[in-house]
């Protein structure tokens, strides 16, 4: 099921010199870094972390439904976010070309 299957990678980041700093690591942690909550995330809407431990929370056969789970993993590849931002503008161009031939 997850053979060649894509992977996009998602960023969370806090704005240096916030005023409310801790406020947020707080909020970052709460969110991405717990395994428990991880998992309840992932059983409600099917994007799991990458949080260590994760899998030890789910039920497994629901776990190996996702494209994070370790044996799914080998099949997959990451999209490079940093190759889309340096070409996404000819690429673009590219497919609306060949949209329109």
């Amino acid at each position: 099921m997850w053979n060649g299957g894509g992977l996009k990678p998602s960023y969370v980041g806090i704005l240096k010199g916030t005023k409310h700093k801790a406020e947020a690591q707080q909020y970052v942690s709460f969110m991405i870094t717990d395994p428990v909550r991880s998992a309840e995330f992932a059983k409600m809407v099917a994007y799991p972390g990458m949080v260590k431990g994760l899998y030890d929370h789910m039920d497994a056969e629901a776990g190996r439904e996702l494209p994070t789970y370790p044996d799914n993993l080998a099949g997959q590849f990451v999209t490079d976010a940093v190759f889309w931002a340096k070409n996404m503008d000819a690429l673009q161009e590219r497919w609306q070309e060949w949209l329109l031939d």
